[in-house]
């Protein structure tokens, strides 16, 4: 068996082969370093805060096609049309709202179909022109349907 020589320990530890803290600083010096990739960042997690419930209506009966039927069901008769008149003339408006554009102006004594209601107001149409509109409930009176 063979001991190592002292010139075979200064080939392996020869001055080509620098200390790690020496060759660290050498490559800062020469900009050789590779820098490491950003770790990747964490998306926050969304988090919800409201949920929005919408009921769905069931599916209503069907009739039968049957030729008459399939204009309607006698049994269902269709709520009378409510008619009312203009006390004077008045501004019909695009909302239920005072401040709201005005659609038309009415002339007193206009008799308009009830098409809607919310709180004191009252959605009309107007028969002649199809104008529709809302009118404070204390500008109108009931009337008749007009005559055909």
């Amino acid at each position: 068996m063979a001991l190592p020589t002292p010139a075979a320990d200064a080939a392996v530890d020869g001055p080509e082969s620098a200390p790690p803290a020496e060759e660290i600083a050498q490559a800062e010096a020469t900009g050789s370093i590779v820098e490491a990739a950003p770790a990747p960042q964490r998306r926050p997690a969304v988090k919800v805060n409201t949920v929005k419930t919408v009921a769905i209506a069931p599916p209503r009966e069907t009739v039968p096609y049957d030729g008459a039927m399939a204009l309607g069901s006698p049994a269902e008769p269709q709520p009378a049309a409510e008619w009312m008149e203009t006390k004077t003339a008045v501004d019909m408006h695009a909302k239920a709202e005072q401040s709201s554009e005005t659609v038309k102006v009415a002339d007193g004594g206009l008799k308009v179909r009830v098409t809607g209601r919310d709180r004191r107001w009252v959605q009309v149409t107007d028969p002649a022109t199809s104008t529709t509109g809302w009118i404070y409930d204390r500008f109108l009176i009931p009337a008749e349907p007009p005559a055909q």
